[in-house]
């Protein structure tokens, strides 16, 4: 974060957020030139990532929910590769609706399916989590099992929700393409 009043109360919530949270570090600051070089403006948060465009800029008032809720909701890229190591950030995070895109990254046409949908889900980013099961990793062809699929339907999309019970939902059409997918 970047403060001119490293003691006014916008970078004490900063701070205060910070303290709750041992999954990311943060950093303060009241440099100009750490502005400048970032193009931030007085009392700005950004996040910095190797992800998605680098870096998000938080948008609203800074109060430590706020920067948490920004955190938790940018840490993750906006569409996310499903792995062993992924898998908890996923199903155990604050979004429980996820848009699961089943395809291959053998598939020439995976790389267009994924762009889009990150296209999508910068629409609705705090609402819905994509994640992207590689339908060609052995590992996730129990996966493909538990939703009904077959080989020959792949690529497709799959919807759930996790609450109490997870709820599963197969669009009636198949999911193909970008428009496909926003509708």
């Amino acid at each position: 974060g970047f403060f001119k009043d490293l003691a006014g109360s916008a970078a004490k919530a900063f701070v205060e957020a910070a303290a709750s949270n041992d999954d990311y570090p943060f950093a303060i600051t009241d440099l100009q030139q750490i502005a400048d070089e970032h193009k931030l403006s007085e009392n700005s948060v950004i996040m910095l990532k190797k992800f998605d465009d680098g870096k998000a800029l938080f948008e609203g008032e800074i109060t430590p929910d706020a920067i948490v809720k920004f955190v938790k909701t940018n840490a993750l890229p906006l569409v996310v590769e499903f792995k062993q190591d992924t898998a908890q950030k996923v199903f155990g995070g604050d979004i429980k609706s996820h848009v699961l895109i089943f395809a291959g990254n053998k598939d020439d046409k995976t790389q267009a399916l994924i762009e889009g949908a990150r296209e999508v889900a910068k629409e609705v980013r705090d609402k819905i989590l994509f994640v992207h099961i590689d339908t060609d990793e052995e590992e996730h062809k129990r996966i493909i099992e538990f939703f009904g699929m077959k080989d020959s339907d792949i690529p497709d999309v799959r919807i759930i929700k996790l609450e109490e019970d997870m709820s599963k939902y197969k669009p009636a059409e198949s999911i193909k393409d970008t428009e496909s997918l926003r509708d």
